[in-house]
């Protein structure tokens, strides 16, 4: 059989060079296990593993609070507020106006530091037993005072006794996404530093005529979407750090 020729071969001295360096490498990673053991022992020992207790969220009683106080939204006039539960969670509902525009903007807070987005748009689909029409994704840039970010919502039209608007995204300090996973990433990479990224799930409903097509709002979704997420970080996120 043919030997497929590389067209390079070891000297003597490359091979004892090689052979070194795979020495030296098995010492350090023999070392970094040590390092690892060393700290994980007393870990162990004490019930403190990182990834069995992760940090809790400092001031979580103001994200809580939601469901029962709502949103203020600066360019809205509350008509009612409501608290409801909902898939063993509770809820908040607001009837928001301005002038003749009106929607209902659904809240729920993440209430344990533990608790992780799930199914929260299936419970509300199936609350109101909504048919829905393709959903597509919208990107809002958010500008703030000391930062910029975008929050990714995705939009679709529903009917049910009547024609609407679903907005949907899970928000957080300085960014949002209607993805779980966005926010599970973001928050494996808040642990690295043993901290958390609380979340909170919103859900716009705004009435639209049945002839409407989504696209022709955007503007309109664009701007809800803005203050509602600016309004999250004022009165409730930048609380957490206080």
């Amino acid at each position: 059989m043919n030997k497929i020729k590389l067209g390079w071969q070891p000297s003597k001295n490359q091979n004892q060079t090689l052979k070194y360096f795979s020495f030296s490498q098995w010492i350090l990673l023999g070392f970094l296990l040590l390092l690892i053991i060393m700290g994980a022992i007393p870990n162990y020992l004490s019930n403190k593993w990182s990834w069995a207790q992760p940090p809790q969220i400092q001031n979580i009683k103001y994200i809580k609070n939601l469901s029962k106080t709502g949103l203020t939204l600066p360019s809205y006039q509350e008509v009612k507020q409501e608290q409801f539960s909902l898939g063993n969670q509770e809820w908040s509902a607001q009837l928001l106006q301005k002038q003749e525009q009106s929607l209902v903007l659904f809240l729920m807070p993440q209430d344990y530091y533990t608790n992780l987005p799930e199914t929260e748009w299936l419970d509300l689909k199936y609350l109101e037993n909504w048919k829905i029409d393709s959903q597509k994704n919208i990107t809002v840039p958010i500008q703030e005072q000391s930062s910029s970010y975008s929050v990714v919502a995705r939009y679709f039209k529903a009917w049910a006794k009547t024609t609407f608007i679903i907005v949907q995204w899970y928000a957080w300090p300085s960014g949002g996404s209607y993805s779980s996973h966005d926010w599970f990433w973001q928050d494996q990479g808040a642990q690295l530093k043993r901290q958390r990224l609380p979340w909170i799930a919103v859900s716009l409903k705004i009435p639209v005529e049945p002839n409407t097509v989504p696209k022709t709002k955007l503007s309109e979704i664009k701007a809800i979407v803005n203050e509602v997420q600016t309004s999250l970080e004022k009165q409730v996120f930048n609380r957490l750090q206080s």
